[in-house]
């Protein structure tokens, strides 16, 4: 069994709605109060600015975040099938599932 993921930044409509404001303002406190993971953001940062070039507004972030997210899994999901692949020629019985998230 493998599993991984990619955070991205959520839809704007959630972003909206969780900043009392109504803007796409990713640095707000309401919405920084939501980043769970210690890293979060950094880690989304990090990797744009390895793979895409990195917005200046918000708002062309949070999509660009969401479309590093795709690519991410894809690339999990490429890695996964070629695992599964080897697997199946070496037949170890292996699992060969995924759990995404």
């Amino acid at each position: 069994m493998s599993e991984f993921g990619f955070q991205s930044h959520p839809s704007y409509e959630a972003i909206r709605y969780i900043n009392n404001d109504g803007t796409i303002n990713i640095k707000s406190d309401d919405y920084s109060s939501h980043q769970k993971h210690a890293r979060g953001n950094e880690l989304i940062r990090e990797y744009m600015q390895r793979d895409f070039p990195v917005p200046t507004n918000d708002r062309d972030y949070v999509y660009v975040s969401q479309l590093l997210q795709a690519y991410g899994m894809s690339k999990g999901i490429q890695a996964h099938r070629r695992a599964r692949l080897i697997t199946w020629e070496r037949s170890t019985g292996n699992s060969t599932i995924a759990g995404l998230w």
